[in-house]
């Protein structure tokens, strides 16, 4: 069996091979999907991600739906990420300590994860199939997302949780291992 480690080299070879050309045809693509998607349209709420080179560029839906209310996500450490709310994703938007486009703290508000009706989830590797995810290997989705699959599973008259959506070119699609502490995909959609 394959592993995880080895399963990621494997998909970001995968994503290293496409063109810019062919990245930006599957991001325009995955958008338009989004557009008519029916949980897409309902969700008022809708936590993201600002893209890094081998992530599809999903930034066309944020303009495209102004009235949402939008929080992407923002790297605390290896072991921690937080969402803030920004009003406007090109100005509000900066480098984070990773590398990563991140919101500015200081022209962007800290957001509830109780507060997403839907997520827009990047990654490495996904099993369609299964709604499994394979991340970058630190937990981030993974931890921040646990606390919100509990309390919706525990019958406890917690709110709903939301709607979990992997987003990834198809060259990512694979057979993804898992393990306890992996929170699977309600879907995952791929271009």
């Amino acid at each position: 069996m394959i592993s995880k480690q080895q399963l990621r080299r494997q998909c970001f070879a995968a994503v290293k091979s496409l063109s810019t050309e062919d990245k930006v045809a599957a991001s325009a693509s995955l958008c338009d999907q989004l557009a008519v998607d029916a949980r897409v349209q309902a969700a008022g709420t809708i936590f993201a991600y600002l893209p890094l080179p081998s992530e599809p560029d999903l930034t066309a839906l944020f303009d495209h739906f102004p009235q949402k209310t939008w929080a992407f996500a923002r790297t605390l450490s290896d072991e921690c990420m937080e969402f803030r709310q920004m009003s406007d994703w090109r100005a509000d938007s900066i480098e984070g300590a990773f590398k990563i486009r991140e919101p500015n703290p200081m022209r962007s508000s800290l957001i509830a994860p109780a507060a997403a009706d839907l997520f827009l989830v990047p990654g490495v590797g996904f099993d369609d199939q299964a709604g499994n995810r394979l991340g970058r290997g630190k937990g981030h989705y993974d931890r921040y997302l646990s606390p919100l699959r509990r309390g919706s599973e525990s019958g406890d008259g917690a709110a709903p949780r939301p709607f979990l959506i992997g987003v990834c070119f198809s060259v990512q699609l694979c057979a993804v291992p898992t393990e306890v502490h992996d929170i699977p995909l309600d879907d995952v959609l791929h271009a």
